[in-house]
């Protein structure tokens, strides 16, 4: 009978884990998902930023020309610093965004090891309870 309770404990301290695994599962299924979308939403905002800094700069290059090699030579610089500005506020967008999404998927990670935790805390409980019967 002993013998019996104990493998009755085991079968529901593996459901436990089941279950706390499925859990895990979702819970970190859910954090990745969220991590693409704000990493996707980080790159369509970063080149957003990026093509406005480059057609700022083309405008300016293009209104030089216009007004001859003199005007074309002295608007590279400002033309180039618009580009490199461009550059930095994307690349701060995209590194925010890193950020913020690798935070979520380590929040769900240690979410996850809390229910697995948990579930074999419970789990190796009643096994316990169940040898001293």
């Amino acid at each position: 009978a002993k013998s019996e309770a104990i493998k009755k404990a085991q079968e529901q301290a593996d459901k436990l884990m089941k279950v706390a695994d499925e859990q895990s599962q979702k819970l970190i299924t859910t954090a990745q998902t969220a991590a693409k979308q704000i990493n996707d939403a980080a790159k369509v905002a970063a080149d957003k930023v990026r093509s406005e800094g480059n057609a700022q700069a083309d405008k300016l290059l293009n209104e030089a020309k216009a007004k001859g090699p003199i005007a074309e030579k002295l608007a590279k610089a400002p033309a180039e610093k618009l580009r490199k500005e461009a550059e930095k506020k994307a690349t701060d967008i995209e590194t925010k965004a890193q950020s913020e999404s690798q935070a979520k998927i380590n929040q769900a990670k240690q979410e996850s090891d809390k229910i697995k935790a948990k579930a074999k805390a419970e789990g190796d409980k009643l096994i316990e309870d169940a040898k001293k019967k």
